[in-house]
């Protein structure tokens, strides 16, 4: 008897359920419904490999996803928890030995910002537009 093929989710569903995932508050999580183990472990295939292309286009924002298999309620689910991400904090230390704590995320939008920086000037934005785009720093 050939195996029971499972039908993908769209790719918008996909998306849409890991927007909403992003959307959730810290703790809180979205159980999604699946009518067998072999339907989840597609399900949760298919999250895994859309959660893949959103950490290429958005590191930080895919870190904070899980998605996880659960078997509750005599149901099978993927669970899906927004957390925090790994690695919050790192420690600089400088030429003269004194430590710096320096918070990723504050590194993250201050990356960020140089590069829509960067990109203005290769796009030819003059330095006054940038700074009325961008302000000081």
């Amino acid at each position: 008897m050939p195996a029971h093929k499972v039908p993908k989710l769209p790719r918008s569903v996909l998306i849409d359920i890991l927007r909403r995932a992003g959307d959730l508050e810290l703790g809180q999580e979205l159980f999604i419904p699946a009518t067998s183990r072999t339907t989840q472990q597609q399900l949760i295939r298919n999250l895994f490999e859309e959660l893949s292309i959103l950490a290429h286009i958005d590191p930080s924002a895919a870190s904070v996803i899980t998605v996880t298999p659960v078997f509750r309620d005599s149901r099978f689910w993927a669970l899906i928890r927004k957390t925090l991400p790994p690695v919050q904090t790192i420690f600089i230390k400088n030429e003269d030995g004194a430590i710096s704590k320096q918070s990723l995320i504050d590194m993250e939008r201050i990356t960020s910002r140089n590069r829509r920086i960067n990109l203005m000037r290769l796009d030819g934005f003059t330095e006054e537009q940038i700074t009325e785009l961008e302000g000081k720093e």
